[in-house]
């Protein structure tokens, strides 16, 4: 079984499919829709949970996306993923995510839950896993650079500003003035990301 997939957690799933960047986001790193893995959950969570506070054109794409893309099928071991799981602010998701990305060394992780990427950087328990999983956690923060240097503002911002009510982060780098400005864009994005290297160390984000 091939297992150099792109997981994603549910929030990310939302905010690339919502706006229509996942595929956009898979070629620049050299990954098929083919190689890309959500929860198993994410439909019933997204449906219960999620869906009310977007737009039905979101909506539609997201769903359409999560019908395109497989459900994660591999598992971490029981150890670690039980070590993970007693971790505050690593919820059973994200138990399950890092724990297959900490197994499997050609996997990459996209994920928008900084509870979970602090806890895994602050807690000395974890400082193996945390080490075994360094350069391949993508962040939300990390797209939006790589989109809009790629592909410019004008082209990005619109999608990620249809899923912006879903983050604070999007609202903020794409702000209308922001949107007018790729420089003053990019310096906004630049300042979340040394913030969060600040906060989980130079090596643990990915770099495209």
């Amino acid at each position: 079984m091939p297992t150099d997939f792109l997981l994603i957690d549910n929030d990310a799933f939302v905010l690339l499919a919502g706006s229509g960047h996942l595929e956009t986001l898979l070629a620049a790193i050299g990954r098929s829709l083919e190689q890309c893995r959500r929860l198993p959950a994410l439909p019933f969570v997204f449906r219960k949970r999620i869906a009310k506070s977007l737009s039905q054109p979101v909506i539609a794409r997201i769903e359409a996306m999560i019908l395109r893309v497989k459900p994660l099928e591999l598992a971490p071991s029981e150890s670690i993923e039980g070590l993970l799981g007693s971790v505050p602010g690593i919820d059973v998701g994200e138990a399950v995510l890092y724990g297959v990305l900490a197994e499997h060394e050609a996997i990459l992780l996209t994920t928008n839950d900084k509870h979970s990427m602090q806890a895994m950087c602050g807690t000395p328990a974890l400082a193996d896993i945390r080490n075994r999983i360094a350069g391949r956690v993508i962040s939300v923060e990390t797209i939006a650079r790589c989109l809009v240097t790629g592909h410019g503002v004008a082209s990005i911002a619109p999608g990620f500003v249809e899923v912006s009510c879903r983050d604070t982060f999007l609202s903020v780098a794409f702000s209308q003035a922001n949107i007018a400005n790729q420089e003053e864009c990019l310096a906004t994005i630049d300042s979340y990301l040394n913030d969060l290297r600040c906060r989980l160390g130079n090596d643990f984000l990915y770099t495209p």
